[in-house]
């Protein structure tokens, strides 16, 4: 049968639109392999977003509850008791609310109606609880102010929910007069007030408290006499009020006030202390000397046949595992385990080993850890999750930070790689190199086990690699997503491995599209620690994507490919200031200068132009003259003294009491200390001195800094020698003249050198009777 010239055109077209749809399903599968940080920051936003949601379902169950009960409230006593029809539109909407807007939608609609003149009070008393549920927490009390001052006292269940969401607003002031008028109309009513509501604002006090000698705790221990707390506020104190109190004073470190409390806690007629009283009393109970006191309550607590809870074990853990006792911390958790969900133990064990992380016992937690999810199965046995291990790789990251050389580095692979190898002939802290060696172990078990990563996962794994071909390795392998934590962390780790040229490639790869100035400046980081650690030469061999991106004239890699380490950072910097056409970058902020100044400091020989130039292109962008970058500027000076102190006293010491004499929209905190960044700026000095190996004019920057008001301390001395080790380090002080020029003559003779230092070290040194290093110390000020 023959088409026709129109048929054969739909078909051709048909066809034609079925192999458009075939390409196109092939381009996000190809796309998903490796996501762009824009889909990684979707998908992050995502994820923050349905937390939100699942926050504020939490009260969605009593708040469908609440709306129900307006709804058919009144069907049997008549028509008259029923709320209006658009009161119940209004509560359905705020049942379906899911956002804050459309929640805020229905506060507006609620406000325009009179629900005081034209609801019942049953009525009015529910709409304070759904109100209250939904934060609508303006709405809530001036109905039950409204209902207060009429001389009606709603239900405990309104006025509680109505006290709960002021707490939680931070509305501090409206819950302290609320309760003030419920006692007041109680009175005149001649009946009691829920002690529910009491113990809502005696919490709300006791949080804001900050000082053991605040007088609002003594203020509140007069409260729990009964008569007094039946006067003032027609409540009778109960257990929680008193663990309120406790909790607060333990809080604060004042032991006196918790035993006086305990003592009037045991003597009160009808009131027992339970498990949170007794964690009140382990809180207060804090260091070795209290470590009697501890037992002693435990004891007390096994002899009344208390349960304890999962803070009563956190508490004690610590006091357990320094005297020995671990196989008692073990019967605790097995005891507090058995007979729970299988999600409570596994938020429990979680719970447990973050404590002990951050007591730093990661070698009890391990053992925990394998005892309750490792060994055989029992009854108290837990299923390991991904939050356990991540708990356990942070620990070892953290404790194995280990600042090493490449050969270091090398050595310590192949010892890893020979069963039979060990540490003892490198140099190096055994406790570091066991959390190393226990932490790559636990990597290992991830991995053969099958536990589902995160980023958080792959991010402490990262940390624990030795070399650059682990880190790919592992990024390669991982089933987590390799989100834009993950990129930078394993940026900053190839420079921290020595391998600058590794980081730029993943760096091209992988977020090279970004606009955050925050992973640029991790690369620049990544540079500082190549320049760092020799300032070598970046070879980056061009990769698959890496091609792709040179060849569109947006990678990296053709910019900085054959520079060093330092004239790379710089590159960069200039592309982040726009100077690079074919890049687009953010601009950069203090951090991305003081970065690349902390680049060039590292070079052996410092050209003071490039500090110059720096510092003024900084300040034309706008960045302001803090001390940490200022700083890190005057160490690209090297030991050139006589340029660094030409350009401090021409431009920079002016920019910096600029920035310091600022206006501020905030005020100062008294914990800030005066004048920082001009200390911060003199420090730089005295490390461009110690370059120099001047400790003469450091004694005058010294001399300088008390006119200006300033107190040299250790740390400006640390700053000198921190120039000088610099310095030796490059051995350029032996058989040299330190390229000065005319300074060279005013050089200090090598035997007057010590005894400025030693002058340097009297000035920078405070005497101070409370620190214990310097207590036998006498101070001599020398004026010459």
């Amino acid at each position: 049968m023959m088409l026709s010239s129109r048929s054969r055109a739909i078909i051709c077209a048909l066809f034609l639109f079925l192999v458009i749809l075939e390409v196109k399903s092939f381009v996000p599968y190809k796309n998903f392999a490796v996501p762009t940080t824009s889909q990684l920051d979707a998908i992050s936003r995502k994820g923050k977003e349905s937390s939100r949601l699942a926050r504020l379902r939490v009260n969605r169950d009593r708040l469908h509850r609440v709306v129900k009960s307006i709804e058919y409230y009144g069907q049997t006593e008549g028509s008259e008791r029923r709320a209006s029809c658009v009161l119940l539109n209004a509560m359905r909407m705020l049942l379906e609310a899911k956002t804050q807007d459309k929640i805020s939608h229905v506060g507006n609609l609620l406000n325009k109606i009179d629900i005081v003149n034209e609801e019942c009070r049953p009525i009015q008393e529910r709409v304070i609880t759904a109100t209250s549920l939904a934060g609508l927490v303006s709405i809530s009390t001036n109905i039950l102010t409204n209902m207060l001052h009429s001389s009606y006292l709603p239900s405990s269940r309104a006025y509680i929910a109505a006290c709960s969401a002021l707490r939680q607003t931070g509305r501090l002031e409206e819950l302290e007069r609320l309760i003030y008028d419920l006692a007041e109309l109680g009175t005149k009513l001649d009946t009691a007030i829920d002690v529910v509501a009491w113990n809502i604002y005696l919490s709300s006090l006791c949080s804001s408290i900050d000082s053991p000698n605040d007088p609002t705790l003594a203020r509140i221990w007069e409260w729990m006499q009964p008569s007094v707390a039946q006067r003032l506020f027609r409540v009778t104190p109960d257990v929680t009020s008193f663990n309120i109190l406790l909790d607060g004073a333990a809080r604060v470190r004042n032991t006196t006030l918790v035993e006086r409390v305990w003592h009037d806690l045991k003597g009160q007629r009808g009131v027992e202390p339970d498990i949170v009283s007794y964690n009140a009393r382990l809180k207060a109970s804090s260091g070795a000397s209290s470590r009697a006191e501890c037992f002693d309550i435990l004891e007390e607590i096994e002899s009344r046949n208390i349960s304890p809870d999962a803070f009563t074990i956190d508490l004690v853990s610590n006091h357990l595992i320094r005297a020995g006792r671990y196989d008692d911390l073990q019967s605790m958790v097995d005891q507090f385990l058995t007979d729970k969900s299988e999600r409570d133990k596994s938020k429990a064990l979680a719970a447990f080993l973050v404590t002990l992380v951050q007591q730093e016992n990661i070698e009890s937690a391990r053992n925990l850890f394998d005892r309750c999810a490792l060994d055989e199965p029992s009854v108290s046995s837990v299923s390991p999750c991904t939050r356990h291990f991540n708990i356990l790789l942070d620990g070892y990251s953290k404790i194995a930070q280990l600042s090493l050389s490449k050969d270091q580095l090398a050595l310590i692979q192949k010892t890893l790689e020979n069963p039979s190898g060990t540490f003892d002939s490198l140099d190096l802290d055994p406790i570091k190199v066991a959390a190393l060696t226990e932490g790559r172990e636990l990597c290992r078990m991830v991995v053969s086990f099958g536990v589902e990563q995160d980023p958080y996962t792959l991010s402490s794994m990262i940390s624990l690699c030795i070399s650059s071909d682990e880190i790919i390795e592992l990024m390669n392998g991982s089933t987590a997503p390799l989100s834009p934590a993950v990129i930078r962390c394993a940026i900053t780790y190839l420079g921290r491995l020595g391998d600058p040229s590794q980081a730029c490639r993943v760096f091209d790869q992988f977020a090279f599209q970004s606009y955050n100035n925050r992973v640029w400046n991790v690369l620049l980081g990544a540079l500082s620690e190549g320049a760092k650690q020799g300032n070598s030469i970046l070879d980056i061999k061009s990769t698959i994507s890496s091609k792709r991106h040179v060849l569109e004239g947006k990678g990296i890699s053709s910019l900085v490919d054959g520079l060093t380490c330092a004239d790379a950072a710089q590159t960069l910097l200039s592309a982040m200031n726009g100077m690079m056409e074919r890049v687009e970058a953010p601009k950069p902020n203090s951090q991305s200068y003081c970065l690349v100044a902390a680049s060039a400091s590292q070079i052996e020989s410092v050209d003071p132009s490039i500090a110059m130039k720096l510092f003024r292109n900084a300040t034309s962008d706008g960045i302001p003259a803090d001390g940490r970058f200022v700083n890190a500027v005057l160490r690209c000076f090297g030991g050139n003294l006589e340029q660094a102190l030409k350009f401090w006293k021409e431009e920079m010491r002016m920019a910096c009491i600029e920035h310091e004499s600022r206006s501020r929209t905030r005020a100062i905190p008294n914990s800030r200390r005066p004048k920082k960044n001009l200390i911060a700026a003199y420090n730089g000095l005295l490390y461009v001195c110690g370059r120099a190996i001047r400790p003469d004019t450091a004694v005058r920057v010294a001399y300088a800094m008390r006119k200006e008001g300033l107190e040299p301390n250790e740390i400006s001395l640390n700053g000198y020698k921190a120039g000088k080790r610099q310095q030796e380090k490059l051995d350029r002080h032996k058989d040299t003249n330190y390229n000065l020029g005319a300074w060279f003559k005013f050089l200090p003779k090598p035997n007057m050198i010590q005894q400025y230092e030693s002058l340097l070290y009297i000035e920078c040194t405070k005497y101070n009777p409370d620190n214990k290093r310097t207590s036998n110390d006498r101070r001599v000020r020398i004026i010459l």
